[in-house]
């Protein structure tokens, strides 16, 4: 999935003032990705020859990839951005993002984000990444974000029962603030006439 981040985004400053607007080319594309190569996912997943065409293109074609705190905070200081910078995000923390997508984004030495969800972690599911592995990627341009303790659907919720509950719990993941979040789920239902996800 592409997301795109542009001036819109960046109306308010920290401390809740208005920031100057943002000059028309400050914008940045923000490719979201899930599974790495596991067909039994096929909405979440991304072929692995898929994803070697997408980080071939980017290279090919002059792209510069931004860490997603820095594209954030370029957006909210009204800072300009150059053309062509992305940024890569990873949601969940499914067990290819350490054995696929890392090596291929380290080898590039490329930045990342993983938007995290702790209980998958802390109860150490093997289809899931383990702090261990996040402290090595953090070392070699991954970070983390926040999506919740549970991997809940956001459509299978009622009304008012939504539990934010967010946060990386290990202790050595804390050193610095976490400032984005994701929000989980919106699968689409309709797969007929709308493939895919509508995830963050």
């Amino acid at each position: 999935l592409l997301l795109c981040a542009s001036a819109p985004f960046a109306a308010q400053g920290r401390a809740g003032t208005v920031a100057a607007p943002l000059p028309s080319k400050s914008h940045a594309a923000v490719f979201m990705y899930n599974h790495f190569g596991v067909s039994k996912y096929p909405d979440t997943n991304v072929r692995l020859e898929q994803f070697d065409a997408h980080l071939n293109y980017l290279a090919q074609a002059g792209y510069q990839v931004w860490p997603l705190e820095r594209i954030v905070e370029h957006l909210r200081t009204a800072k300009p951005i150059p053309d062509k910078t992305v940024a890569i995000t990873i949601d969940d923390g499914p067990i290819s993002t350490y054995t696929q997508a890392y090596p291929r984004l380290r080898k590039r030495g490329w930045p990342f984000t993983v938007f995290i969800y702790t209980d998958a972690i802390d109860q150490r599911l093997p289809a899931y990444i383990t702090w261990d592995q996040m402290r090595e990627m953090q070392k070699h341009g991954g970070s983390f974000a926040n999506q919740s303790t549970r991997h809940d659907h956001m459509i299978r919720k009622r009304k008012g029962r939504v539990r934010a509950g967010g946060g990386t719990d290990d202790k050595t993941m804390r050193t610095k603030n976490v400032r984005q979040y994701a929000h989980k789920i919106g699968i689409v239902v309709d797969k007929k006439n709308a493939p895919g996800c509508v995830c963050k």
